[in-house]
Protein backbone atom coordinates (compact mmCIF):
# COMPACT_ATOMS: atom_id res chain seq x y z
CA UNK A 1 0.00 0.00 0.00
CA UNK A 2 1.35 3.28 -1.20
CA UNK A 3 1.57 5.90 1.57
CA UNK A 4 1.09 9.14 0.53
CA UNK A 5 3.45 12.45 2.75
CA UNK A 6 1.86 14.60 4.21
CA UNK A 7 3.77 17.88 3.13
CA UNK A 8 0.99 20.39 5.01
CA UNK A 9 2.78 23.18 6.95
CA UNK A 10 1.89 22.31 10.79
CA UNK A 11 -0.37 25.35 11.15
CA UNK A 12 -2.14 23.68 8.07
CA UNK A 13 -2.18 20.11 10.12
CA UNK A 14 -3.81 21.92 13.51
CA UNK A 15 -6.68 23.28 11.46
CA UNK A 16 -7.91 19.55 11.51
CA UNK A 17 -7.84 19.48 15.01
CA UNK A 18 -10.86 19.64 17.39
CA UNK A 19 -8.26 22.12 19.06
CA UNK A 20 -8.39 24.36 16.60
CA UNK A 21 -12.27 24.81 16.63
CA UNK A 22 -12.35 25.77 20.13
CA UNK A 23 -9.89 28.60 19.76
CA UNK A 24 -11.76 29.62 16.67
CA UNK A 25 -15.06 29.39 19.04
CA UNK A 26 -12.89 31.43 21.76
CA UNK A 27 -11.79 33.74 19.56
CA UNK A 28 -15.23 34.63 18.10
CA UNK A 29 -16.61 34.93 21.36
CA UNK A 30 -14.04 36.80 22.57
CA UNK A 31 -14.60 39.17 19.36
CA UNK A 32 -18.06 39.72 20.09
CA UNK A 33 -17.50 40.80 23.92
CA UNK A 34 -16.47 44.50 23.23
CA UNK A 35 -19.63 45.15 21.45
CA UNK A 36 -21.77 43.22 24.08
CA UNK A 37 -20.18 45.33 26.50
CA UNK A 38 -21.05 48.76 24.80
CA UNK A 39 -24.29 47.61 24.80
CA UNK A 40 -24.81 46.88 28.01
CA UNK A 41 -23.13 50.00 29.22
CA UNK A 42 -25.58 51.76 26.66
CA UNK A 43 -28.72 50.59 27.62
CA UNK A 44 -27.78 50.79 31.54
CA UNK A 45 -26.83 54.56 30.78
CA UNK A 46 -30.53 55.15 29.25
CA UNK A 47 -32.66 53.53 31.61
CA UNK A 48 -30.89 54.41 34.54
CA UNK A 49 -29.05 57.68 33.71
CA UNK A 50 -29.52 59.77 30.84
CA UNK A 51 -32.97 59.11 29.27
CA UNK A 52 -33.08 61.66 26.09
CA UNK A 53 -29.03 61.64 25.24
CA UNK A 54 -25.73 59.45 24.30
CA UNK A 55 -22.74 59.62 23.38
CA UNK A 56 -21.89 56.29 23.17
CA UNK A 57 -20.56 54.00 20.44
CA UNK A 58 -23.38 52.52 19.81
CA UNK A 59 -25.52 55.44 18.63
CA UNK A 60 -22.92 56.97 16.45
CA UNK A 61 -22.97 53.27 14.73
CA UNK A 62 -26.01 53.63 14.09
CA UNK A 63 -25.38 57.60 12.48
CA UNK A 64 -22.52 56.30 10.81
CA UNK A 65 -24.55 53.40 9.03
CA UNK A 66 -27.36 55.15 8.23
CA UNK A 67 -26.43 55.75 4.21
CA UNK A 68 -25.64 52.15 4.23
CA UNK A 69 -28.45 50.37 5.41
CA UNK A 70 -31.33 52.85 3.38
CA UNK A 71 -34.38 50.15 1.93
CA UNK A 72 -36.94 51.40 -0.17
CA UNK A 73 -40.08 50.38 -0.03
CA UNK A 74 -42.22 51.16 -3.42
CA UNK A 75 -45.97 52.71 -2.89
CA UNK A 76 -48.13 49.46 -3.20
CA UNK A 77 -46.54 46.92 -1.33
CA UNK A 78 -48.10 44.84 0.49
CA UNK A 79 -47.64 43.85 4.27
CA UNK A 80 -49.31 42.02 7.12
CA UNK A 81 -50.78 42.75 10.42
CA UNK A 82 -51.93 39.67 12.57
CA UNK A 83 -54.28 40.12 16.07
CA UNK A 84 -55.82 37.88 18.44
CA UNK A 85 -59.31 37.47 17.69
CA UNK A 86 -60.76 37.30 21.43
CA UNK A 87 -64.91 36.24 19.90
CA UNK A 88 -66.61 33.84 18.84
CA UNK A 89 -66.32 33.71 14.86
CA UNK A 90 -69.40 32.39 14.64
CA UNK A 91 -71.02 36.07 15.95
CA UNK A 92 -70.48 38.09 13.06
CA UNK A 93 -72.59 35.20 11.35
CA UNK A 94 -75.04 35.31 13.88
CA UNK A 95 -75.48 38.98 13.71
CA UNK A 96 -75.61 38.94 9.85
CA UNK A 97 -78.64 36.35 10.23
CA UNK A 98 -80.19 38.15 12.88
CA UNK A 99 -79.90 41.58 10.78
CA UNK A 100 -81.50 39.58 7.48
CA UNK A 101 -84.26 38.71 9.37
CA UNK A 102 -85.43 42.62 10.33
CA UNK A 103 -84.32 41.94 13.98
CA UNK A 104 -84.12 44.81 16.28
CA UNK A 105 -80.87 46.43 16.92
CA UNK A 106 -81.53 46.03 20.70
CA UNK A 107 -83.11 42.76 20.44
CA UNK A 108 -80.16 41.50 18.39
CA UNK A 109 -77.70 42.53 20.81
CA UNK A 110 -79.62 40.55 23.95
CA UNK A 111 -79.88 37.50 21.45
CA UNK A 112 -76.45 37.67 20.71
CA UNK A 113 -75.66 38.02 24.28
CA UNK A 114 -77.52 34.30 24.57
CA UNK A 115 -75.49 32.55 21.63
CA UNK A 116 -72.23 33.89 23.48
CA UNK A 117 -72.76 31.04 26.47
CA UNK A 118 -72.87 28.10 23.37
CA UNK A 119 -69.94 26.31 23.25
CA UNK A 120 -67.92 27.12 19.57
CA UNK A 121 -68.24 23.39 18.85
CA UNK A 122 -71.68 23.33 18.28
CA UNK A 123 -71.81 26.25 15.81
CA UNK A 124 -69.08 24.23 14.09
CA UNK A 125 -71.77 21.13 13.75
CA UNK A 126 -74.64 23.25 13.08
CA UNK A 127 -73.16 25.58 10.51
CA UNK A 128 -72.04 23.62 7.47
CA UNK A 129 -75.56 21.78 7.78
CA UNK A 130 -77.76 25.47 7.94
CA UNK A 131 -75.32 26.27 5.12
CA UNK A 132 -76.18 23.13 2.56
CA UNK A 133 -79.45 23.44 3.63
CA UNK A 134 -79.65 27.27 2.61
CA UNK A 135 -78.05 26.11 -0.38
CA UNK A 136 -80.33 23.82 -1.62
CA UNK A 137 -83.72 24.71 -0.44
CA UNK A 138 -83.99 28.34 -1.09
CA UNK A 139 -86.92 28.91 0.97
CA UNK A 140 -88.48 31.47 2.30
CA UNK A 141 -88.09 31.19 5.22
CA UNK A 142 -84.06 29.87 4.88
CA UNK A 143 -83.72 33.74 3.28
CA UNK A 144 -81.87 35.54 6.12
CA UNK A 145 -79.92 32.17 6.08
CA UNK A 146 -78.70 31.79 2.70
CA UNK A 147 -77.95 35.59 2.91
CA UNK A 148 -75.86 36.07 5.77
CA UNK A 149 -73.48 33.19 4.34
CA UNK A 150 -73.51 35.00 1.34
CA UNK A 151 -72.23 38.54 2.84
CA UNK A 152 -70.06 36.59 5.01
CA UNK A 153 -68.04 35.58 2.11
CA UNK A 154 -68.01 38.55 0.35
CA UNK A 155 -66.83 40.54 3.38
CA UNK A 156 -63.24 42.42 2.59
CA UNK A 157 -63.03 42.12 6.26
CA UNK A 158 -63.46 38.55 7.79
CA UNK A 159 -62.41 39.48 11.35
CA UNK A 160 -61.41 43.04 12.51
CA UNK A 161 -62.43 45.65 10.10
CA UNK A 162 -60.02 48.27 8.69
CA UNK A 163 -59.92 50.60 12.21
CA UNK A 164 -59.08 47.51 14.42
CA UNK A 165 -56.86 46.19 11.83
CA UNK A 166 -54.65 48.83 12.19
CA UNK A 167 -52.91 50.71 15.24
CA UNK A 168 -55.04 51.28 18.16
CA UNK A 169 -55.58 54.93 19.18
CA UNK A 170 -52.67 56.69 21.09
CA UNK A 171 -54.40 56.41 24.66
CA UNK A 172 -54.17 53.06 24.55
CA UNK A 173 -50.87 52.24 23.28
CA UNK A 174 -48.33 50.79 25.14
CA UNK A 175 -45.05 50.79 25.30
CA UNK A 176 -42.94 48.56 22.55
CA UNK A 177 -39.75 47.88 20.65
CA UNK A 178 -39.80 50.63 18.71
CA UNK A 179 -42.30 53.27 20.53
CA UNK A 180 -42.84 54.33 24.25
CA UNK A 181 -46.00 54.68 25.73
CA UNK A 182 -49.02 56.58 23.49
CA UNK A 183 -46.96 56.54 20.56
CA UNK A 184 -48.50 55.76 17.52
CA UNK A 185 -46.09 53.73 15.36
CA UNK A 186 -47.41 50.27 13.02
CA UNK A 187 -46.28 46.88 13.60
CA UNK A 188 -46.29 44.87 10.53
CA UNK A 189 -44.65 41.65 8.89
CA UNK A 190 -43.37 40.69 5.46
CA UNK A 191 -45.61 38.32 5.42
CA UNK A 192 -48.74 36.62 6.64
CA UNK A 193 -46.58 33.82 8.53
CA UNK A 194 -44.30 35.55 10.16
CA UNK A 195 -47.16 38.23 11.52
CA UNK A 196 -48.80 35.31 13.04
CA UNK A 197 -45.70 33.77 14.73
CA UNK A 198 -45.16 37.22 16.17
CA UNK A 199 -48.38 36.81 18.20
CA UNK A 200 -47.68 33.89 20.10
CA UNK A 201 -50.61 31.88 19.45
CA UNK A 202 -51.64 28.76 20.89
CA UNK A 203 -53.06 25.88 18.83
CA UNK A 204 -56.91 26.12 18.41
CA UNK A 205 -57.01 30.21 18.98
CA UNK A 206 -58.47 32.64 16.34
CA UNK A 207 -56.09 34.92 14.63
CA UNK A 208 -57.71 38.25 12.79
CA UNK A 209 -54.70 38.76 9.86
CA UNK A 210 -55.17 41.83 7.75
CA UNK A 211 -53.40 43.29 4.62
CA UNK A 212 -51.69 46.38 4.40
CA UNK A 213 -50.70 48.17 0.96
CA UNK A 214 -48.38 51.29 1.07
CA UNK A 215 -49.72 54.57 0.01
CA UNK A 216 -46.33 55.91 -0.68
CA UNK A 217 -42.97 54.69 -0.97
CA UNK A 218 -41.54 54.30 2.30
CA UNK A 219 -38.01 54.76 3.14
CA UNK A 220 -36.46 52.15 6.14
CA UNK A 221 -33.51 51.66 7.93
CA UNK A 222 -32.67 48.21 7.64
CA UNK A 223 -31.51 46.15 10.45
CA UNK A 224 -31.69 43.09 8.64
CA UNK A 225 -28.22 44.07 7.01
CA UNK A 226 -24.86 42.40 8.36
CA UNK A 227 -21.35 44.14 8.73
CA UNK A 228 -19.51 40.77 9.75
CA UNK A 229 -15.48 41.34 10.05
CA UNK A 230 -13.70 38.21 8.20
CA UNK A 231 -10.95 36.28 9.40
CA UNK A 232 -9.10 32.86 8.03
CA UNK A 233 -10.76 33.55 4.58
CA UNK A 234 -14.22 33.85 3.81
CA UNK A 235 -14.98 31.27 6.25
CA UNK A 236 -15.08 32.51 9.81
CA UNK A 237 -16.87 35.82 10.33
CA UNK A 238 -16.55 38.07 13.39
CA UNK A 239 -20.14 40.01 14.26
CA UNK A 240 -19.54 43.75 14.11
CA UNK A 241 -21.38 46.34 16.29
CA UNK A 242 -23.86 46.85 14.27
CA UNK A 243 -24.52 43.22 14.38
CA UNK A 244 -24.94 43.56 17.52
CA UNK A 245 -27.21 46.37 17.87
CA UNK A 246 -29.57 44.61 15.46
CA UNK A 247 -29.25 41.28 17.59
CA UNK A 248 -31.28 43.38 19.91
CA UNK A 249 -33.62 44.73 18.31
CA UNK A 250 -34.55 41.26 17.27
CA UNK A 251 -34.58 39.38 20.85
CA UNK A 252 -37.33 38.55 22.89
CA UNK A 253 -38.73 40.27 25.72
CA UNK A 254 -40.39 38.63 28.62
CA UNK A 255 -42.46 41.54 29.04
CA UNK A 256 -40.03 43.86 30.71
CA UNK A 257 -40.34 47.17 29.55
CA UNK A 258 -36.77 48.08 30.81
CA UNK A 259 -35.36 46.32 27.90
CA UNK A 260 -37.53 48.12 25.27
CA UNK A 261 -36.06 51.55 26.19
CA UNK A 262 -32.92 50.94 24.52
CA UNK A 263 -34.61 50.30 21.18
CA UNK A 264 -37.42 52.99 21.64
CA UNK A 265 -34.17 55.34 22.14
CA UNK A 266 -32.03 54.32 19.00
CA UNK A 267 -35.93 54.23 16.67
CA UNK A 268 -36.30 57.87 17.69
CA UNK A 269 -32.64 58.68 16.77
CA UNK A 270 -33.64 57.08 13.18
CA UNK A 271 -37.12 58.77 13.30
CA UNK A 272 -34.98 62.07 13.42
CA UNK A 273 -32.59 61.04 10.73
CA UNK A 274 -35.55 61.15 8.28
CA UNK A 275 -36.26 57.35 7.84
CA UNK A 276 -40.23 56.61 7.50
CA UNK A 277 -39.31 53.51 9.80
CA UNK A 278 -37.72 50.40 10.15
CA UNK A 279 -36.95 46.48 9.16
CA UNK A 280 -35.69 44.08 11.48
CA UNK A 281 -35.67 40.26 12.15
CA UNK A 282 -38.03 38.41 13.26
CA UNK A 283 -36.98 36.05 16.66
CA UNK A 284 -39.76 33.75 16.25
CA UNK A 285 -39.85 33.13 12.44
CA UNK A 286 -37.29 32.18 10.70
CA UNK A 287 -36.18 34.26 7.50
CA UNK A 288 -39.24 36.00 9.04
CA UNK A 289 -38.89 39.92 8.62
CA UNK A 290 -40.81 42.43 10.68
CA UNK A 291 -41.42 46.58 9.82
CA UNK A 292 -42.12 49.24 12.15
CA UNK A 293 -44.00 52.11 10.26
CA UNK A 294 -43.47 55.30 11.67
CA UNK A 295 -46.96 57.32 10.45
CA UNK A 296 -49.65 54.86 10.13
CA UNK A 297 -51.29 56.59 7.49
CA UNK A 298 -48.52 55.59 4.99
CA UNK A 299 -50.05 51.80 5.04
CA UNK A 300 -53.77 50.95 4.11
CA UNK A 301 -55.87 48.34 5.62
CA UNK A 302 -57.11 46.09 2.89
CA UNK A 303 -58.85 43.32 3.99
CA UNK A 304 -58.65 40.58 6.90
CA UNK A 305 -59.17 37.04 7.06
CA UNK A 306 -59.40 34.90 10.19
CA UNK A 307 -57.74 31.91 10.81
CA UNK A 308 -57.87 29.17 13.02
CA UNK A 309 -54.02 27.99 14.41
CA UNK A 310 -53.88 24.39 13.47
CA UNK A 311 -50.27 23.51 14.71
CA UNK A 312 -47.12 24.66 15.70
CA UNK A 313 -44.19 23.65 14.49
CA UNK A 314 -40.94 23.83 16.36
CA UNK A 315 -37.02 22.89 14.59
CA UNK A 316 -34.44 20.90 16.66
CA UNK A 317 -31.01 20.18 16.69
CA UNK A 318 -28.20 18.64 18.83
CA UNK A 319 -26.03 21.39 20.14
CA UNK A 320 -22.12 20.71 19.24
CA UNK A 321 -19.80 23.38 18.71
CA UNK A 322 -17.00 21.88 17.02
CA UNK A 323 -18.83 20.20 14.54
CA UNK A 324 -21.61 21.54 11.58
CA UNK A 325 -25.35 21.73 11.72
CA UNK A 326 -26.09 17.99 10.89
CA UNK A 327 -29.94 19.16 9.68
CA UNK A 328 -33.00 19.97 11.48
CA UNK A 329 -35.32 18.00 13.13
CA UNK A 330 -38.89 19.19 13.05
CA UNK A 331 -41.75 18.15 15.10
CA UNK A 332 -45.12 19.57 15.35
Amino acid sequence: MEIIPDNRSLNEKAKDSEWYAWILLFYLLQSDYPNQRLWEEFSHDIVYKNRFSSSSDVLKEILNKADDVEYIVPKGTFFFRARKYEKSPYEELIREFLKNNNTPEDETEKQLDQFRTVPDLFFRALFPDLYSVSKDFPLKTLHPIKTAFENWENRQFKGFDADGSGAPSCDSIKAGRANPDFIRYLYLAEDADTACYEMRPIIGQYISVATFQTTKDLKLYDLTRRFPAKFEGPKYEAPSLFDCISDHFSMPNADDPRKYIPTQFLTEKIKELGFDGIRFRSSLKENGVNVVVFQPESCEALSSDLIQIGKINIGIQPFDPCRPNKGTEEIS
